[in-house]
């Protein structure tokens, strides 16, 4: 059986500086309050360890071409459960 995840949250488009070069990351955060830059610096490190980040803001939709990250830790672990 498979869990469906909902997008109910806001979609955030973050510009980080990983060795020296500009680097653009949109995130998914499962919540509605603006996240602190310390929670974007925290996903972000998770892609690109020892990166800086320097600015982000809400994103109005998807976009295709940058890669998305879903900052979502308890339905990682559920989806990880299901497949075992």
């Amino acid at each position: 059986m498979a869990n469906r995840i909902n997008e109910y949250g806001k979609y955030y488009l973050a510009e980080v500086v990983w060795r020296g070069k500009p680097y653009r990351l949109q995130v998914f955060f499962p919540y509605l309050n603006k996240p602190q830059r310390g929670d974007i610096q925290k996903q972000a490190e998770k892609v690109y360890p020892g990166c800086r980040v320097y600015s982000y803001s809400e994103s109005e939709y998807k976009i295709k071409e940058i890669p998305l990250f879903l900052a979502l830790e308890s339905q990682r672990a559920i989806i990880d459960e299901t497949l075992l």
